[in-house]
């Protein structure tokens, strides 16, 4: 059995506490971000690839709608 020190987690590896507040607005906009970063990559490879002929201009008209909504909401809850 090996002792409960194996399984300690160095100090360094412990995020800093931080106020409810911060973490969860920090969070928040990680996941805006990803939900932007999908949205980009969609409305980019139907652009690259060509595929207005095999996918509605419905799809990328959203998408590129919905990436500028994440990021101008970013924008605005970054400088608050």
């Amino acid at each position: 059995m090996r002792s409960a020190r194996f399984f300690a987690v160095p100090y360094r590896l412990i995020p800093p506490r931080l106020e409810p507040g911060i973490y969860v607005c920090k969070i928040w906009t990680q996941r805006v971000s990803f939900a932007k970063l999908l949205t980009d990559f969609m409305f980019y490879t139907i652009d690259v690839f060509e595929m207005g002929d095999r996918v509605s201009d419905g799809w990328q008209a959203v998408s590129g709608l919905v990436a500028a909504l994440l990021g101008t909401c970013k924008l605005y809850r970054k400088h608050k």
